[in-house]
């Protein structure tokens, strides 16, 4: 017999660093209250669009929780947990390594970093049945959250092992964070990581290159310090894509497959 797979939220979870309060989501998966197992965990930001078109601002969903339980269901993906960090009326803050001078915003994302790893991590783990090694331990997210992912996977390569990188926003503050992450792209030895670019995502706002000359530039970097692409690192150019929900949508059960399951040649 198969059992369903299920919610549990946390709503208004309170954060020091931060100081403020969000809506945390777990999708537990198939069969999780008929185990005793350990669960690989992937955080995910923006949590607003990853399940319910109602709390969507625009509408549009990853569908993650049905794309996870399809795979898992299908044998194709051991069983996770998805941990959605809804975001705040500081995202732009709480996602951004520098401050960008034009946006006039940004700057907190070491602060959202000890946010997801003294108090959230440390919460979802005391009370889910989670494989806490950083080889389990996934984070992802899309845009500016697909920046703050691969800044936080730099910042804290103890605890995340894996990362996803999605359509990342490298243009923020004159490409600062994207010089980051080259000068020290060494830390990211050990992860596991996923990114990519939609062809037509097009300029974004102060932008000197297109999106995907940036992507290329961080993957020539990963190959330079070793990493292998297919095995340690996977990059993905969507022709056509675009920095749309429906475009993540389509390509998370890839990035999925990617993070938790076999390596793609």
């Amino acid at each position: 017999m198969k059992y369903p797979s299920r919610f549990e939220f946390h709503h208004s979870f309170a954060s020091r660093n931060m100081d403020n309060l969000r809506t945390i989501t777990v999708w537990l998966p198939p069969d999780y209250d008929q185990s005793d197992r350990l669960y690989p965990v992937l955080y995910m930001q923006d949590g607003q669009n990853l399940f319910d078109r109602k709390r969507a601002p625009y509408g549009s969903i990853w569908e993650a929780d049905r794309i996870a339980d399809r795979l898992v269901s299908n044998h194709q993906l051991q069983p996770i947990i998805l941990v959605a960090i809804d975001n705040t009326i500081h995202r732009d803050d709480e996602y951004t390594l520098f401050r960008d001078d034009r946006e006039q915003k940004g700057g907190q994302s070491r602060l959202y970093g000890k946010f997801l790893t003294e108090e959230l991590k440390p919460f979802i783990d005391l009370h889910y049945r989670t494989k806490i090694e950083r080889e389990s331990t996934g984070i992802a997210g899309s845009s500016l959250g697909g920046l703050v992912s691969l800044t936080l996977a730099m910042d804290y390569p103890e605890v995340f092992g894996l990362c996803a990188g999605i359509s990342p926003s490298l243009w923020w503050a004159n490409q600062r964070v994207l010089y980051e992450i080259l000068s020290h792209a060494d830390r990211l030895t050990g992860t596991r990581l996923w990114f990519d670019m939609g062809t037509e995502e097009g300029h974004y706002p102060h932008a000197y290159h297109p999106p995907y000359a940036l992507t290329r530039s961080l993957a020539r970097r990963l190959e330079q310090v070793g990493l292998m692409p297919g095995w340690n690192y996977y990059y993905q150019e969507i022709v056509g894509g675009n920095h749309h929900e429906n475009d993540w949508r389509d390509r998370f059960d890839q990035v999925l497959m990617f993070l938790f399951g076999k390596p793609i040649y």
